[in-house]
């Protein structure tokens, strides 16, 4: 990877022309290599399995003639972020954050009533992003557009030197990304408002990475010479961090300078730190939070003591998972075996997984849009074109994998001789909720129904799971959380390619040959064929275990004063939805 430097171009650019590939249409890219502020449009939906698609929020009153200034929109996390600065840890708490202070050059566009997985990159620092091949891309910024106006930075417009300094961040060895840019091998400047990416070959996804909130953060250039980002973040993003108090929660003031005119409607967001869902519910209800995630086994008497909330159900692109120690911790572990691994998948009641997760038969026997779809180790929420159905004859002979059959469990787990041997299961249990807890404890119960010998170890987030086990740093077996990607080569990148960010440190040369070929192809049909390869190659073998954690459709509710409702598909919700968000009078 060559460092990003300043130049010229030796020479001018031939025509430029549109790159037409079906290829690009991945995840909805609709095909045109020329992004203008007007890009976009009307993306065909693609069908999600199980009738996942978002809804539209219900029991809504009647809206004001159009958006409104004013007010301060309240919503709660769990845990205070584990860091201020997106290049530090890469977990959605992180991207969260960023997504208030910090910009993209590209962002996922959010509509409502849209499957946020339908929609296309749409310019956001960037101007526009044009390339004659494919694999070389010249991107324009947007003029004018100021960073916050706090010292040091002082409002000053942004340049492309913000962009090299961010994008060596990024791409650094050490940084915890730097995989997933790999396939870049230079990025310079042509003027104080053009870059120029070089590309190893031709992406079908290069708008989707610099629209992705796991990537390409734009920071000041300052933070190279004496700006701390971790205790004063300065961007160019709709909102302003005012305050934080560690286990309070963190206020933010509108950005009176923000490019997108007349955004945010709101002039502050208060994100408060409650751990309890029990209480953040008795919040929501007395009207101290606008917007929940409602506990599936909540919604219906939540929906009939209170019909003036809006609801919405959406199905994401998260993945709930076991996984297992790296060899280098446990060489000789039992989960080396791939029967041993097999016969966990095997052990996990799927159907009752989604019923006890989503409530699905009270959902249905209600006239409530669920899905009954099953988890691959790409998500169900990724839609028929990159998900492999475990169900489906397509799935082929690893579909027993996906199947609760306990008695062949119990047979592979004698031919490897550890029934009954006790190893340690670890997850988090002040993090992700009691929904998250109530699947780790059904695993536990589903692997102890087959002789196995779980013996459980809750750990605390910041301090030992998000540094350490989920980073593949710990001995015995796990369970977490994959949080969702904007696009499917970013999931299969970061639970297969070599980093820190890959959980068990998985080296198949069979799966990372796809991964590369995957990220070259433009075709996208035969670019969903190895996506689909990947998928059964890595089922035979199970080294991840995928449950159903993020298969079903989780449903929000909403204050009746709430406007602007919409989804993303990854995890900027401070720009993507708050900052178009609005309090009705």
């Amino acid at each position: 990877m060559r460092s990003a430097t300043r130049s010229s171009l030796n020479a001018r650019l031939g025509r430029r022309r549109l790159l037409r590939s079906a290829g690009l249409a991945s995840a909805g890219l609709a095909g045109a290599a020329l992004l203008g502020c007007g890009g976009g449009g009307d993306a065909t939906p693609a069908a999600v399995s199980g009738g996942g698609a978002p809804t539209a929020p219900t029991a809504a009153p009647t809206a004001t003639p159009g958006p409104r200034r004013g007010g301060v929109y309240a919503f709660a996390t769990t845990v205070d972020p584990e860091a201020l600065d997106p290049y530090k840890i890469a977990n959605v708490n992180a991207r969260r954050f960023a997504s208030f202070v910090y910009g993209r050059l590209f962002r996922i566009d959010a509509q409502p009533d849209r499957n946020p997985f339908d929609q296309l990159p749409v310019p956001d620092l960037a101007q526009s992003a044009e390339s004659p091949d494919g694999q070389n891309w010249v991107v324009k910024l947007r003029p004018g557009v100021k960073f916050q106006n706090v010292a040091p930075v002082g409002g000053r417009t942004l340049s492309t030197d913000d962009v090299l300094f961010s994008w060596q961040r990024l791409s650094a060895p050490e940084g915890l990304n730097a995989s997933q840019v790999a396939h870049v091998s230079s990025v310079q400047a042509i003027d104080a408002g053009t870059l120029q990416f070089r590309l190893k070959a031709a992406s079908p996804t290069f708008l989707e990475m610099l629209a992705s909130d796991s990537l390409l953060w734009i920071q000041p250039k300052e933070a190279a010479s004496g700006l701390d980002l971790l205790t004063k973040p300065i961007g160019t993003g709709p909102w302003i961090l005012d305050q934080y108090r560690v286990a309070s929660g963190l206020h933010f003031k509108r950005n009176p300078d923000f490019y997108e005119a007349g955004l945010p409607y709101l002039d502050g967001i208060d994100q408060l730190i409650i751990p309890e869902y029990a209480n953040q519910l008795v919040q929501f209800e007395t009207g101290k939070l606008h917007s929940l995630g409602i506990a599936s086994g909540d919604v219906l008497d939540l929906k009939k003591r209170r019909p003036e909330f809006q609801w919405k159900g959406d199905l994401s692109a998260v993945l709930w998972f076991v996984f297992f120690s790296p060899e280098e911790k446990d060489p000789r572990a039992a989960w080396r075996d791939e029967r041993f691994r097999q016969a966990i998948s095997m052990s996990i009641d799927r159907e009752s997984m989604s019923d006890l997760l989503y409530n699905v038969q009270a959902f249905k026997k209600a006239g409530l849009d669920v899905s009954t779809a099953w988890n691959n180790i790409v998500p169900a929420g990724f839609g028929n074109r990159w998900w492999l159905d475990p169900k489906s004859a397509e799935q082929g002979p690893s579909a027993a994998f996906f199947r609760h059959n306990p008695a062949d469990a119990r047979k592979l787990l004698a031919a490897v001789g550890e029934s009954g041997k006790p190893f340690k299961y670890q997850w988090t249990n002040n993090r992700y909720g009691p929904t998250f807890a109530q699947a780790a404890e059904a695993i536990h119960g589903w692997m102890t129904a087959v002789g196995l010998a779980p013996q459980t170890e809750t750990q605390d987030s910041n301090s030992v799971y998000l540094t350490q086990t989920f980073r593949g740093n710990f001995n015995g077996v796990a369970f977490g959380i994959e949080s969702p990607f904007p696009e499917v080569g970013g999931h299969v990148d970061r639970m297969f390619a070599p980093g820190p960010a890959n959980h068990g440190r998985i080296a198949d040369p069979k799966i990372l040959d796809l991964l590369g070929r995957q990220a070259r192809e433009l075709d996208v049909d035969r670019r969903s064929a190895l996506i689909k390869d990947i998928q059964r190659e890595h089922d035979a073998k199970m080294y991840y275990v995928p449950t159903q954690g993020g298969a079903g459709v989780s449903f929000s509710a909403h204050h009746p004063k709430l406007r602007g409702i919409r989804s993303t598909r990854g995890s900027a919700t401070g720009n993507e939805l708050l900052a178009r968000y609005w309090l009705d009078a």
